[in-house]
């Protein structure tokens, strides 16, 4: 077990462990295994569990905010905007997204980031929905 993998692998990895078998799934020797990588190698990039669970889900946080910014999110028009919030949902492994709202559920640590997660995506859902304009709106402005 000389492999070197990133952190970000860890993080794939423990979305997926997730996903299978939640929460309660993951553990470092699950997935030290699944990565073919010592324990050695856990520790030398997280230092302890705490502070991979803390890297973990600030990645999950920031991950889907850096697919917005590739994608140009609030940078067009706000039927795009929602259009591609809808991909970017469609494309979320919602086991993980599960599992780890089920984590929030159980350890405190978890529901502080899930918390802050949750806000945001209220947020931006609410300021791009604020800038649509009202069926009505519409409906006058396709018939004139």
């Amino acid at each position: 077990m000389s492999r070197v993998v990133s952190r970000e692998q860890y993080f794939d990895a423990a979305l997926e462990i997730l996903a299978q078998s939640g929460f309660k799934g993951l553990n470092i020797g699950v997935l030290c295994r699944n990565l073919g990588v010592t324990s050695g190698s856990f520790y030398h990039h997280f230092g302890s569990w705490q502070g991979f669970v803390d890297v973990l889900l600030e990645f999950w946080e920031n991950r889907q905010g850096i697919l917005l910014r590739n994608l140009d999110f609030g940078k067009g028009e706000p039927e795009t905007d929602l259009e591609l919030l809808g991909k970017l949902t469609e494309g979320l492994n919602h086991k993980a997204e599960a599992a780890i709202r089920a984590w929030a559920a159980n350890d405190r640590a978890s529901r502080v980031w899930t918390s802050s997660e949750t806000a945001r995506r209220a947020a931006s859902s609410r300021s791009r929905n604020a800038a649509l304009p009202t069926v009505a709106t519409r409906s006058t402005i396709w018939f004139q």
